[in-house]
């Protein structure tokens, strides 16, 4: 993918303003619920997608792009790539790993996927299981930055 990535968050948006924008098939029920206290500090961000080509753990993810200047993508994040890049939702998982919370005590992020064409934004396991290499991982930097 060579194609220049990038977002820009309205910075007044709320978590349901982004749900909405991303137009999504299905929705996990409770991505709203578990980001509620949202804090935009930068609203342009550069965005790199992360494959790896053998299965691996989430912090060894974080680990690989965090040297080269890139976060992890936190949930307003994920949800406007979602919204402005909805095509590649059909041909990736993306996960945005800076998106976790606490459901039922297990730490989850959110991912953006397809199901039979449809676009669906839900929850999945931060470190049970390595990622397989099908996964790519939304990272960002503020557009300022080098």
């Amino acid at each position: 993918m060579t194609e220049k990535l990038t977002i820009e968050i309205p910075i007044n948006a709320s978590i349901n303003d982004l749900i909405n924008l991303g137009k999504y098939d299905g929705v996990d029920g409770n991505v709203a619920e578990n980001f509620t206290n949202l804090s935009i500090v930068s609203t342009n961000w550069k965005c790199k997608l992360f494959s790896s080509p053998k299965p691996i753990w989430s912090q060894e993810v974080v680990e690989n792009r965090v040297n080269r200047g890139f976060v992890t993508a936190n949930a307003p994040q994920i949800l406007m790539f979602g919204a402005l890049y909805p095509e590649l939702q059909h041909l990736y998982t993306i996960v945005g790993l800076g998106s976790s919370c606490l459901i039922n005590g297990t730490r989850k992020v959110l991912t953006l996927t397809s199901d039979r064409g449809m676009r669906v934004l839900r929850f999945s396991p931060w470190g049970i299981v390595k990622w397989s290499s099908a996964y790519h991982f939304l990272f960002v930097k503020p557009v300022n930055e080098s």
